[in-house]
């Protein structure tokens, strides 16, 4: 029988997922283990720097567009996707959700995404950057998450082809890519948001966040909340989390910004308790 497939999009600066060929590496390689051991097909994607603004939703499409195509040679269900993203690793997933135009041929490609101690929509919440999210997906308080094994964040360390396989060209751009570019007009970062288009997706969406992460005090991010009331006043008054548009919220007691990612498959199950029961969940 075909086995739901699980894609993580990793934090950090530089070049990810931990390309650097390290024995032994256990950051993230624990999500993937963790996905087999609960029978599903885990895919750890590769996430680098790119120069334009929607560079890392481009590496995603092509991602999903060949998982769709080549899942069930490895026993996964091209119709029982999820993806989940974590810190960094929101902007270009953001990107991608929020941009149907990147969506391949056989569309979305996923039924429910995570979006992990990250702001996938720059801007709500409060100033994009800020401490609840920003463009690069947790702010300048959570600037060196991720940087390990020695290896700086945009190195080109392992670089690999796609969209965003040159090195950065300058500062972030808007929308979770890098670009050399000044900083966009009012009209061109409107046309870039994600909103409209988490507004209209089909995807399930799961915010979840750290209680001890950077700036978040006793309660989900600024960030989180302003697009939850956003995608839930789609649904209007009757808007129920975890329906419609309406996106699940979950809030990661005693976990901090790398705890959250280290429990995951460990007896802490704080984290991948609740979201192993929301993918069996989506429909």
């Amino acid at each position: 029988m075909a086995r739901r497939a699980l894609f993580f999009v990793p934090g950090g600066g530089g070049n990810k997922i931990e390309q650097q060929a390290r024995e032994a590496n256990a950051f993230y390689d624990n999500i993937g283990r963790w996905a087999t051991e609960n029978g599903m097909v885990g895919v750890l994607m590769q996430r680098h720097p790119g120069t334009n603004w929607d560079d890392g939703g481009k590496d995603i499409s092509l991602m999903i567009q060949w998982m769709q195509n080549n899942i069930s040679k490895y026993k996964g269900d091209p119709d029982r996707m999820f993806i989940w993203a974590h810190s960094a690793g929101n902007g270009p997933l953001g990107v991608y959700i929020g941009h149907p135009e990147l969506h391949g041929p056989k569309g979305v490609g996923v039924k429910g995404a995570v979006f992990m101690s990250g702001n996938p929509v720059p801007g709500l919440g409060g100033p994009a950057g800020g401490a609840g999210g920003g463009a690069r997906g947790g702010g300048p308080a959570l600037a060196a998450a991720g940087s390990t094994c020695g290896v700086a964040a945009g190195s080109t360390e392992g670089l690999i082809s796609g969209p965003s396989g040159a090195p950065p060209a300058g500062p972030r751009g808007a929308g979770g890519g890098r670009g050399g570019a000044p900083q966009p007009d009012a009209a061109t970062l409107a046309a870039r948001s994600n909103l409209s288009g988490f507004k209209t997706t089909k995807v399930a969406v799961l915010l979840a966040r750290a209680e001890l992460d950077p700036g978040v005090t006793g309660t989900m991010a600024a960030a989180d909340i302003a697009l939850h009331d956003e995608l839930c006043n789609e649904d209007g008054p009757k808007a129920k989390d975890g329906v419609g548009h309406c996106p699940t919220m979950l809030f990661l007691k005693g976990e901090s910004h790398m705890s959250e990612v280290f429990s995951i498959g460990t007896p802490d199950k704080t984290v991948s308790g609740p979201i192993l029961a929301w993918m069996k969940k989506v429909k």
